[in-house]
């Protein structure tokens, strides 16, 4: 009987043996599972940290973006401004410079006139003095 309970005994034990080996392993499993589980966290909070200063950088430069296109807009409405500004002044100068050149032809005939009068004048002097001098003669 006693031999039936050793042999029973040692079976038991062998038996045992497979599950210590089993859970010696399921605790390293787990080990690895939590240590890789915990690497994970630790690449997702860092990840998301990355994320979040993606995140503001692009608020910021959709911000820059905006400030950029509002500048935009303003210099292309005071270019329009000016080009309009720059028309009006081109239509003012061809006003004056037609009105110029009518007052240039205005002169130039007043000019002719001048000199018309002025032969008249040296004509009649002439004249004049021929006339004094025949006079002086009878």
């Amino acid at each position: 009987l006693r031999d039936a309970d050793h042999a029973s005994s040692k079976t038991f034990k062998d038996l045992l043996k497979p599950n210590c080996i089993v859970e010696t392993q399921s605790r390293t499993a787990k080990t690895i599972l939590t240590e890789q589980l915990d690497a994970a966290g630790s690449e997702l909070e860092q990840a998301q940290t990355e994320l979040e200063a993606k995140a503001r950088q692009i608020a910021q430069l959709e911000g820059l973006a905006s400030e950029t296109e509002s500048s935009l807009a303003q210099k292309c409405e005071e270019f329009v401004a000016l080009q309009a500004e720059l028309e009006n002044v081109a239509g003012s100068f061809a006003t004056s410079q037609g009105q110029l050149e009518e007052v240039s032809s205005q002169l130039e005939i007043a000019s002719q006139t001048i000199r018309e009068h002025e032969a008249t004048i040296k004509t009649l002097e002439k004249a004049d003095r021929r006339q004094s001098v025949a006079s002086n003669s009878y």
